[in-house]
C-alpha cells in the first residue's frame, strides 16, 4: 500500500457519521476537534486520555466553529528566542547519525507515559488529579501493529486507552508515523504534505505544530527532523518558555503554541535534538470547554501529558529495544 493510500484511509474526516448530538460518535468528534493537547483542529489523533463528554448543544456549536483562535499578546522577545531556539535544534539534528528504520519484519517501537488531568463528566463530577497511563506501541512499516497500555493509575473517569492490535494499511496516529522516512525534506513541502493530507488542503498552523511533533517520534532521519525543526520555526506565534524538565527528571527547551485558551508546549534535548515531553497548559481557562457541573481548568494547570520514555526498532510485535527506559534517541 502506498503512501496517499495509508494516509487517506486514516484520515479521521473521511467518513464521519453520528447518530445524534449526544451520540458517543458525536462526542468523540468533538473531542477530537477541540480537546487538547494538541490544539483544536481537525487532524487525525490517538485515543489519548480525553477531556470527558460535553453536552449535545457544545457539539453542534463545535461543530460550526473550528477556526483557529490564536491568543494574542505573546511577548515579542519569546518568538525571537523560539526562533533561534528551533534554528539551533534544525543544525543539531541534521548533524545527529542516521536512526534505524524498520524495515520488513521489524516494528517502530515507542513507550510514552500519558496523563490526563480528570474533568469529569456532568453526572460524575472530576475528582483532583491525573490519570495516567504507560503506553507501548509498535508500528510496521506497512502501517500494522500494536499498542499495549497499562492500567491506569489516578482518578480516571473514562476516555483510557485501550490496547489493541491495528491491521495493516492503519496509521497508530499522535505517536507513531511508520513512513516519517518518506516525508518531504524541506519545510515548506512539508507543511503542504501536512495540509493536504489531515487538514483538507488549508494551512492550520496547530494541526502543522501537531504532526511535527509526531513525525519527530518516528524514525525520521536526520534532514526530515532538521527541516521539521525549521517547519515548527516558521509558524506563527510559536514561543519558547526556556529551559523546562521533563517527569522524568531530564532537562530541555521548551517551545510551546496557544491556542483555544491551552499552550501547547515540547519540550526537547538541545544536545540530540530528541523530543523529552508535551504537555498541554491552562493559560486561559474561560476558553476552555468542561462538562457542566465540572470545575473549571487553573491557569497554568497541566492539563494532560506524553513522556517519550524511550524507542527504537524491535523484530518482534512483543519485544522491547535494549536501550528501554533511557533517553529516546533522536531519531527513532
Amino acid at each position: 500500500m502506498d503512501l496517499d493510500t495509508m494516509l487517506a484511509e486514516a484520515a479521521p474526516a473521511r467518513h464521519v457519521s453520528v447518530d445524534g448530538p449526544d451520540s458517543p460518535a458525536a462526542v468523540s468528534l468533538y473531542r477530537r476537534i477541540t480537546a487538547r493537547p494538541p490544539a483544536a483542529a481537525p487532524a487525525r489523533r490517538r485515543r489519548r486520555l480525553a477531556l470527558a463528554a460535553l453536552t449535545g448543544a457544545a457539539i453542534a456549536a463545535a461543530s460550526a466553529t473550528v477556526a483557529l483562535a490564536i491568543i494574542p499578546g505573546s511577548p515579542p522577545h519569546a518568538e525571537a528566542t523560539a526562533a533561534v531556539v528551533l534554528a539551533r535544534a534544525a543544525l543539531t539534528a541534521a548533524r545527529q547519525p542516521a536512526a534505524a528504520i524498520a524495515g520488513p519484519g521489524h516494528y517502530l517501537y515507542v513507550e510514552t507515559i500519558e496523563g490526563q488531568r480528570n474533568s469529569g463528566t456532568a453526572s460524575r463530577p472530576a475528582t483532583s488529579g491525573i490519570c495516567v497511563q504507560t503506553v507501548q506501541v509498535r508500528a510496521a512499516p506497512d502501517g500494522s501493529g500494536r499498542e499495549v497500555a497499562s492500567a491506569p493509575a489516578g482518578p480516571c473517569s473514562g476516555g483510557v486507552i485501550p490496547s489493541q492490535t491495528f491491521p495493516k494499511g492503519q496509521e497508530i496516529d499522535g505517536v507513531v508515523y511508520p513512513r516519517a522516512a518518506d516525508l518531504p525534506r524541506d519545510p515548506a513541502a512539508l507543511g503542504q504534505f501536512i495540509a493536504r493530507h489531515f487538514t483538507g488542503g488549508h494551512q492550520n498552523v496547530a494541526a502543522a505544530f501537531d504532526f511535527a511533533g509526531a513525525f519527530l517520534q518516528s524514525g525520521a532521519p536526520p534532514r526530515v527532523r532538521a527541516a521539521l525543526y525549521r517547519m515548527i520555526k516558521n509558524l506563527p506565534g510559536i514561543e519558547s518558555p526556556g529551559p523546562m524538565t521533563d517527569r522524568l527528571g531530564r532537562h530541555g527547551i521548551g517551545v510551546g503554541f496557544t491556542e483555544y485558551g491551552v499552550r501547547d508546549v515540547l519540550i526537547f534535548d538541545p544536545a540530540t535534538s530528541a523530543v523529552l515531553e508535551r504537555e498541554g497548559i491552562a493559560v486561559d481557562p474561560s476558553q476552555i470547554p468542561v462538562p457542566p457541573g465540572s470545575a473549571r481548568f487553573s491557569v497554568n494547570e497541566v492539563i494532560n501529558y506524553t513522556v517519550y520514555k524511550a524507542s527504537g526498532v524491535v523484530n518482534s510485535i512483543t519485544a522491547v529495544p535494549s536501550a528501554a527506559g533511557g533517553r529516546p534517541s533522536p531519531g527513532a
